[in-house]
């Protein structure tokens, strides 16, 4: 099972969740071992993408914050259903108006799906990191472990209401890095 969920301290004003693939309505037959799909669109059928995003005031400042889980592919090869969906995320986050935004994109830094929100939004993550991935705790760290160094695939976007400042990656917490940040308005 996949969800997103945006957790605070901080009181939440508001909250929208908007689906971007997938049925919203229905809960998806999920297979737990990405080797037990027979094709990319066995794995699109497997799972929902939604977007949420929370209004959180701070000291009198409204911080709108976003995250989701995007559609992962076979052996991290880009495919339509991916294409699609990234499409139908930016028409998504171009009616949010001003935000910052994180999560698990599945795509690398470099790449096709990670460009295009690249191009749209400024991606905070700096260049030093090389992964997202904490191998100790991913499926794949035992037996390959060196192909998870260079998968950036975790980002922490904004737009120009927000500056984004002491970006920092934790291992030790889940299978993919921690990215904790300073934000403040602009």
């Amino acid at each position: 099972m996949v969800g997103t969920c945006i957790i605070s301290r901080i009181p939440i004003r508001e909250s929208v969740v908007e689906y971007y693939h997938g049925d919203p309505n229905a809960v998806p037959n999920a297979i737990d071992r990405p080797e037990d799909f027979p094709d990319d669109a066995a794995v699109a059928a497997s799972i929902n993408c939604a977007l949420s995003l929370v209004d959180i005031e701070k000291d009198g400042a409204v911080f709108s914050v976003a995250t989701t889980h995007f559609l992962w592919s076979r052996g991290g090869r880009l495919n339509m259903y991916q294409r699609a969906s990234m499409r139908k995320l930016l028409r998504l986050l171009e009616k949010a108006g001003e935000f910052v935004l994180t999560g698990d994109f599945n795509a690398p830094r470099g790449g096709e799906i990670f460009g295009m929100l690249a191009t749209k939004y400024k991606d905070n993550v700096p260049s030093r990191y090389k992964t997202s991935i904490d191998a100790s705790l991913h499926r794949a760290g035992k037996e390959h472990a060196g192909e998870l160094a260079d998968k950036m695939v975790d980002g922490l976007f904004s737009t120009p209401a927000y500056v984004v400042s002491n970006v920092e990656l934790i291992s030790g917490v889940s299978d993919h890095c921690a990215i904790v940040a300073n934000v403040t308005a602009s």
